[in-house]
């Protein structure tokens, strides 16, 4: 029996791909954002359900990396992967963007965990299951004080 997706798919447009929407959507990484997940899984920190990590301007150096803050940003839902994880983070800041303010993706798996009203509190806004705050620069123990936060939400 064929996949209902594949279906859906053949009946809606008669020339798809399942092979170029697998690329498009599992192998379309260049080498260095495959580097850039590889650092993340393997700098996370976890604290009760809470994955997050830390992407600093020294990182962006010592990792050479040509991406800005905001591309990498993108990548917090890397974390989303860890079994009994419910809420997850991505700190960044490359020290060149909006003056080097620190960017926070914050995701969640849904309303009990609700991420929003911690972004409220520092001037960012989303919803239960994706939220965003922009820091001042340099300021890490603002994040450290959101991190204790959201370790509480349970």
């Amino acid at each position: 029996m064929k996949n209902n997706l594949l279906i859906t798919a053949e009946l809606i447009y008669p020339r798809f791909s399942l092979e170029k929407f697998y690329q498009s959507i599992y192998t379309d990484y260049s080498e260095e954002e495959v580097r850039i997940k590889g650092f993340i899984l393997t700098n996370f920190k976890i604290k009760n359900n809470l994955a997050y990590i830390f992407v600093k301007p020294s990182d962006f150096r010592k990792q050479g990396w040509k991406l800005k803050r905001d591309q990498l940003i993108g990548f917090v839902n890397c974390l989303s992967e860890i079994k009994g994880i419910k809420i997850w983070a991505l700190f960044a800041s490359d020290g060149v963007t909006d003056d080097g303010k620190i960017r926070i993706s914050l995701r969640s798996r849904g309303e009990k965990h609700s991420i929003n009203r911690i972004a409220q509190i520092y001037g960012g806004g989303g919803h239960n299951c994706a939220a965003g705050i922009s820091l001042r620069k340099d300021d890490w123990e603002q994040a450290k004080e959101i991190i204790k936060q959201l370790k509480n939400l349970h």
